[in-house]
């Protein structure tokens, strides 16, 4: 992961908890983002679209919720990736994959999905954007934004973008035709090659396959030159 982002994890504090200790620190992290009035409100809200049973109570069925479902999760005001003990555990199956691997299949899942978070925050400062998108409006909403929920009641305001999915599927074909380009290479020859002057929506390419012969219909159908793609006779140079 960190290979992959290019980016490195400032902080290496980890620990492990018990559900209780979990339990402690999320609903820590829920009374201080949270009033207990904010949780009702949110609660009736919810009930009047059917989202919950009316009367329930937001604040106790989280706690629940996080306690019995959250296997890890990174402290972006602790600094600190943190594996409740005994949770990342499914059954039969886990045991039985793991003792053919030897390795702890979830757990590696789980760091791998929980690193991500320290690099925002470690790098782009997490909690602070955490902060400035508390209360979404209907302009998020216009704008194709979503709400994805994390540990501790926390939201995040999240938009996938679809422009890295072009160069991942390019990158696919061209590996697949014999020139497995890594992409710092990649960078390099897109600096060096001349700009058509076109703008590309990545929304447009949602499925995949035949990236770069797509995309050079797109541009020729709007009247621009495609250009033919990096060279293979070059490939890994």
């Amino acid at each position: 992961m960190i290979e992959k982002a290019g980016l490195r994890i400032v902080a290496q504090k980890r620990m492990r908890m018990s559900r209780e200790e979990a339990e402690t620190t999320l609903l820590k992290d829920i009374n201080r983002d949270y009033t207990d009035e904010q949780l009702q409100a949110d609660g009736q809200t919810g009930a009047l679209i059917g989202l919950f049973p009316v009367g329930v109570d937001l604040k106790a069925e989280m706690v629940s919720l996080l306690k019995s479902q959250v296997a890890g999760f990174y402290d972006p005001r602790g600094k600190r990736m943190v594996m409740v003990k005994g949770a990342a555990n499914f059954g039969i199956w886990t045991d039985a994959t793991e003792f053919l691997m030897r390795r702890d299949v979830i757990g590696e899942m789980l760091l791998a999905h929980e690193y991500t978070h320290a690099l925002q925050d470690q790098h782009f400062g997490l909690e602070a954007s955490l902060e400035k998108i508390k209360n979404s409006d209907d302009q998020s909403l216009a704008l194709n934004f979503t709400n994805e929920v994390g540990a501790g009641g926390k939201i995040r305001l999240l938009k996938n973008i679809a422009g890295l999915w072009l160069l991942q599927e390019c990158r696919r074909a061209w590996a697949l035709a014999g020139c497995d380009y890594g992409y710092e290479e990649l960078s390099k020859l897109a600096t060096a090659a001349p700009s058509s002057g076109m703008l590309i929506d990545p929304d447009a390419f949602p499925e995949p396959g035949r990236m770069p012969e797509r995309i050079a219909e797109y541009c020729r159908a709007r009247g621009h030159e495609a250009h033919a793609g990096p060279d293979p006779g070059h490939c890994g140079a």
